[in-house]
């Protein structure tokens, strides 16, 4: 609703509602943000989500700071439109963390199988990338297995 405003119209939104959720859209940021950097401390640091989560982290605890304009039906609904973006990404990046905790728990929680050889093993640990390793695979494979 707040972001379909047209600000620019004959029409703006009153000057205290604008206010008023620019308000509530501040407080709820900030419980939102705080939460964010709780979850993101339960991941890896260099974790995809938490790197992210830490950009929106960043912006929000500029943005969430700054003063209530002044009481313009214009300023007040950018501020209005401004804080319900900033809510938006916080709670996108509250799901890409919430995934990447899943996602770690689906890994410790699964057992690791273990090569059938010693030799598939230590290429496995040793190179990187899905061609190289079929490569090394191959080149362990005893003779009689070999296409």
């Amino acid at each position: 609703m707040v972001l379909a405003w047209n600000l620019e119209g004959p029409a703006p939104p009153p000057v205290d509602v604008a206010l008023s959720l620019a308000r509530q859209f501040t407080e709820y940021g900030r419980i939102v943000a705080d939460d964010l950097r709780a979850q993101c401390q339960l991941l890896p640091g260099d974790s995809y989500a938490v790197r992210c989560a830490g950009v929106t982290l960043g912006e929000a605890s500029r943005r969430l700071q700054l003063a209530l304009p002044d009481r313009t039906p214009q300023a007040a609904g950018h501020r209005a439109q401004n804080i319900a973006r900033l809510l938006k990404a916080l709670l996108r990046a509250v799901g890409e963390v919430g995934e990447g905790q899943a996602r770690t728990a689906d890994i410790s929680s699964t057992p690791r199988r273990k090569a059938p050889d010693e030799d598939l093993s230590l290429c496995s640990r040793r190179l990187r990338g899905r061609r190289r390793w079929t490569l090394a695979v191959r080149a362990t494979a005893p003779a009689t297995e070999r296409t």
